[in-house]
Parts: structure tokens; C-alpha cells; sequence
């Protein structure tokens, strides 16, 4: 005599249980998984860097530690007192990607500078920064060095945030503000 092993509903979450002979199967939803549905979107902790992760039906997002973010809080960020910087090494001569979100209140501030280690006059630089409030962007491939600044001011402790693609090989530069 078969059983009906589903009749005690052993599938969680939604899941839909399959009578076998001398067993069952559940059938999850998108989301879940387990020999009963059990486990859902933050069992195997899709969250980074000790963020904690909360689930809302098949759904999770992550609430990211203080100095991460991203959807995953796969990204970190960083914040300064007056005059503290980060310091890495030069780019590589071939195409960089740079995203810097940044908010801040004073007047006046660096944000990214790098240059290719030379030091002579035909050395190639990029500048990014703040003065008078406004993002002032200046870079030297070797042809001179040119500058340009934006008209908004960012020193309202808002978030903006600058892309910039650099690419040596073709000596161009490109730089988007988003505000």
C-alpha cells in the first residue's frame, strides 16, 4: 500500500510536492531550494562584506555595512578628514575606467590625481577636483595640458558622481558628471 507522503504539505515557500512511491519531491519556486523549499533567496548569503541580507518573499536585498554599497555591497567607499588621501599606484597605459561618487561641503578639494611616473615636462597627468565649489578637471597626454570646469556647484553636500574612461594608446580622455 502506497503512502501519500504529500498529505502532511512537507513543501515550504509555495512549493508544490510531487507523490512518489515511497517518497515525495517538491518543486520550488523561483527563489528557493532544498529537499522541502526551506531555504530561500539568503540562504547562501548573497550579500558581501558583512552586509545583512533580507528576504521579502522570493526577493532579497542587502543592507551593506557603513563604507560599502552596490546591490550586493560589492562596492566599498571611503571617506577623509582635511587633508588625508589614498595613495595607489599609477594607471596602466592602456584603457582605465574610474567611478567616483563623491558629496561633499567644502569649497575646495581633490578628488583623483595620477600621472604616468615621469618626471619630465612631457609627463602625462589627469586632475580631478574641486575648487570654488565646482569640479575643475585638468589632464596632459602630451600635448599640453588642457583644463575645463563645470558651471554647477557640488559643494552642497549632495552626491555626484564622475566617470571617466582614459585611454593612452589613442591620447584621448573622456569625463561625464553626473549631479
Amino acid at each position: 500500500m502506497n503512502t501519500d507522503e504529500c498529505s502532511s504539505s512537507p513543501c515550504r515557500n509555495g512549493g508544490v510536492c510531487a507523490d512518489l512511491i515511497n517518497g515525495y519531491r517538491c518543486e520550488c519556486l523561483l527563489g528557493y531550494s532544498g529537499s522541502n523549499c526551506e531555504d530561500g533567496p539568503c540562504a547562501f548569503n548573497p550579500c558581501m562584506n558583512g552586509a545583512t541580507c533580507e528576504e521579502s518573499g522570493s526577493e532579497f536585498s542587502c543592507v551593506c555595512s557603513f563604507g560599502f554599497w552596490g546591490s550586493r555591497c560589492e562596492f566599498s567607499s571611503v571617506s577623509f578628514q582635511s587633508s588625508s588621501f589614498l595613495a595607489y599606484p599609477s594607471l596602466a597605459s592602456v584603457e582605465n575606467s574610474i567611478i567616483l561618487e563623491f558629496a561633499t561641503t567644502l569649497p575646495d578639494a581633490l578628488l583623483v590625481y595620477n600621472h604616468d611616473g615621469s618626471t619630465n615636462q612631457n609627463g602625462h597627468f589627469f586632475l580631478l577636483e574641486v575648487l570654488n565649489g565646482r569640479v575643475h578637471f585638468s589632464f596632459d597626454l602630451g600635448a599640453g595640458t588642457v583644463s575645463m570646469a563645470t558651471e554647477m556647484r557640488v559643494d552642497d553636500g549632495q552626491m555626484a558622481q564622475d566617470s571617466g574612461v582614459t585611454e593612452s594608446t589613442g591620447n584621448s580622455l573622456l569625463l561625464v558628471l553626473f549631479y
